[in-house]
């Protein structure tokens, strides 16, 4: 019997910022997001590939939140990607997994906080 949890997708349109292996950041909108994975588009600047690394932050709607600031902080891989630099739109779709998330709630989601942490990331050092 299959999990339903597991196949459980949400269609959400939220902000999201993405960083590629080569620290280049770039935001976009998130498309659907389960608890294993996450469709979003961005920028096509961004070079992403099939098995590329990826960190990335979600900005939860404060009507969700109870009117508090929480940001979804993640890492995952590249599964797929849509469009390009032939993209009439500028935008490639990516779907990603994600292999790891917390949740940042007020002071803790500043963007400082964040770079503190994805450098902290690279270096192997743990959350």
């Amino acid at each position: 019997m299959e999990n339903e949890y597991q196949s459980q997708r949400f269609e959400v349109h939220l902000p999201v910022s993405v960083w590629a292996p080569d620290h280049t950041l770039a935001h976009g909108v998130t498309e659907s997001i389960s608890s294993h994975d996450i469709r979003f588009a961005v920028d096509n600047s961004l070079a992403l590939k099939k098995g590329a690394p990826i960190a990335l932050r979600v900005s939860l709607p404060l009507e969700l939140t109870g009117g508090n600031h929480v940001l979804l902080r993640a890492s995952g891989q590249v599964v797929a990607t849509e469009g390009g630099l032939e993209s009439a739109v500028g935008r490639i779709t990516v779907v990603a997994t994600l292999d790891w998330y917390d949740f940042l709630r007020g002071e803790a989601s500043s963007a400082r906080r964040i770079l503190e942490w994805r450098r902290s990331r690279a270096a192997g050092s743990p959350s």
